[in-house]
């Protein structure tokens, strides 16, 4: 009976849901398809979408409001139409409260985004719901279910069963609510969500709930405690007890379907005999969200040595080459991932061996200059080569010119000209960038790291840069950074300061911590955002500024080969002279990992102490 009337429903209706979707914007009707896939794998025994909500073992929601109606006003004028209304309306309620309940959820692919598509479920379903009568109805506050039964009781003219109708559906829907807790118990306590179930468990064994118990220990507790069977039999309970509201009522259709419902649930609740295995696990496995994705991040990164998809490669004509390429963004790359213990010593020895062999040019162009956060990134990885004296002789060559023109002006600059010829015949060169401290700031934390040796050669270098990047900090706050985003320069800025003293840091660092608790005043708008605002958090010292929902940014963007979406990053020429922005797989996937693994970043110190406050 009630599954003929369930089919029937759907096959008259399920057009007025693909009609509705279809007219989504662009955008939203994107979101809508994953939204589509989510709902099938949930709740339909098939994996279709249209077979959502079908069959005794799922909550009825889509077919509330037709058995109302055939139950109550069968013959009633307008009839079909009303049932059209409440049919999408309850599709469209059932979504939005997947969607609500998904955004928040780390491991989720729903981001703030998603709100428009939920705001537009809710405005249709307001205007089904008005359509049959309803005129006051609200889908902000509420149960879909109850919103679909109270219009369907309004429009059958029977207000009076409108209380035990909401009785007996709370009473089925807390019966299918208990499943599905059940079924995600590891899930809720790997994220520290209390659900019936668990409190139900903490109780029988004495177990308290703050701190937060591993997922082992409640299910360990759930076994020793035999609260298992509790749980199923009190699920089973509220189906039987809809099941005797529905005949109490006199709603056959509803009736026929709670008795399958309820023996569901009984049969459910009873051990398997003869050793029979249950054809469905009570209690899914889950994965931890985040050392799933860190893993994934892993395999991504490391899947590409000399990480070439960061490298900025240019064919709009520069220099009047077919292509030039900057490997500079790979180094600060691979010396973010060595921090984390990432074996990159291929990929760090390729990085200095072509960088001295190129004589520390930004471009692998005879006509580029020398920049000293390439000098910089050079004596930083050093350490984390398999061959740390690679290339020494170029690099003394390129920090003896560097010290000559340090000593002449009287500043560090960002690109060195006129080291001695090795510049080749070339018309004049436009260079972008001079005068970013955060360059700057680069090179003094490479001579930090730098041999002994070099440190004391080269101290002068440290101590003018020091001094040079926190007086500029000084004078114009974050817009000392000129390069890169000012998130990222606050982290540098940052670690220069727990590293190199000099004349002005004090001053310095106050007018820097105005800028992070700032920062941290707004919400991140993606996963390069939260990453970068997580690293400068970490680099000030401040994980009380953390925001938790930040790794939730984060995690929402991760793609299925474990990489990020390329996020703008830095500017760089393009074709016709203009600029654009420079944006990589790699480069963001480096940072978000980076933002959610912290807890293994080893603390940064200098290797010699350079200069003296």
């Amino acid at each position: 009976m009630w599954q003929d009337a369930q089919r029937s429903a759907r096959g008259r209706l399920w057009a007025e849901v693909e009609r509705f979707l279809s007219e989504l914007p662009p955008e939203t009707f994107r979101q809508a398809k994953l939204l589509e896939y989510d709902l099938a794998l949930r709740y339909s025994e098939t994996g279709q979408f249209r077979d959502i909500f079908l069959g005794v073992g799922q909550f009825p929601m889509l077919s509330v409001g037709s058995w109302l109606l055939d139950d109550l006003a069968p013959t009633t004028p307008a009839r079909d139409g009303a049932e059209r209304h409440l049919f999408l309306a309850s599709m469209l309620l059932a979504s939005r409260a997947h969607i609500l309940d998904s955004i928040p959820d780390e491991g989720s692919f729903y981001d703030e985004g998603f709100h428009d598509l939920a705001r537009r479920f809710a405005e249709r379903a307001t205007a089904e719901l008005r359509a049959v009568g309803a005129a006051e109805a609200s889908v902000l506050d509420g149960d879909g279910w109850a919103l679909i039964a109270s219009a369907a009781v309004h429009f059958a003219e029977r207000e009076d069963l409108g209380a035990s109708v909401g009785n007996m559906l709370e009473e089925l829907a807390r019966a299918f609510q208990m499943r599905a807790e059940l079924e995600s118990i590891q899930q809720d306590a790997q994220r520290g969500k209390t659900t019936h179930p668990i409190e139900l468990i903490a109780r029988a064994a004495g177990i308290p709930l703050e701190p937060r118990p591993e997922p082992e220990v409640l299910l360990g507790a759930m076994a020793l405690t035999g609260s298992l069977p509790v749980i199923l039999q009190e699920a089973a309970g509220h189906a039987y007890h809809s099941w005797r509201m529905a005949e109490a009522i006199g709603l056959p259709t509803f009736e026929a379907y709670l008795a399958g419902a309820r023996t569901a649930f009984e049969t459910l609740a009873e051990p398997p005999s003869n050793g029979a295995v249950r054809p469905k696990p009570l209690i899914l496995k889950n994965e931890p969200t985040l050392p799933k994705a860190l893993q994934m991040a892993r395999a991504f990164l490391v899947a590409d040595p000399m990480l070439k998809e960061s490298w900025e490669v240019h064919r709009e004509g520069m220099f009047g080459a077919p292509e030039v390429t900057s490997r500079f963004p790979a180094g600060i790359l691979l010396e973010m991932l060595a921090e984390h213990g990432l074996d990159v010593g291929e990929g760090v020895d390729d990085f200095l061996g072509f960088t001295a062999s190129n004589r520390f040019r930004y471009y692998d162009h005879p006509w580029a200059d020398p920049d000293t956060d390439t000098i910089g990134v050079f004596l930083r990885l050093r350490h984390f080569a398999t061959d740390p004296d690679r290339g020494a002789d170029a690099l003394e060559e390129v920090l003896s010119c560097l010290d000559e023109t340090v000593r002449a002006n009287g500043t560090v600059p960002v690109w060195l000209r006129d080291c001695r010829g090795w510049e080749s015949e070339r018309p004049t060169v436009l260079a972008l960038g001079e005068h970013c401290s955060t360059v700057v700031a680069h090179l003094v934390l490479g001579l930090a790291m730098a041999t002994e040796e070099v440190a004391k050669r080269y101290r002068n270098i440290a101590e003018l840069g020091a001094t040079q990047v926190y007086e500029r900090i000084s004078e114009v706050g974050l817009r000392a950074n000129v390069n890169y985003p000012p998130n990222f320069a606050l982290a540098v800025f940052y670690r220069l300061l727990a590293g190199v003293p000099a004349r002005g840091s004090q001053r310095a660092r106050a007018i820097l911590d105005a800028e992070v608790e700032k920062a941290c005043a707004s919400r991140p708008s993606s996963p390069q955002d939260a990453a970068l605002l997580t690293r400068a958090c970490h680099a000030a010292g401040r994980r009380d500024l953390i925001d938790p929902s930040w790794g939730t940014v984060i995690l929402k963007g991760q793609s299925f080969d474990g990489g990020w979406s390329a996020e703008p990053f830095a500017a760089a020429p393009n074709r016709g002279s203009s600029m654009t922005w420079y944006q990589s797989r790699t480069l963001t996937t480096a940072l978000c990992y980076d933002g959610l693994a912290p807890s293994v970043r080893a603390p940064w110190t200098p290797a010699h102490s350079l200069v003296h406050a």
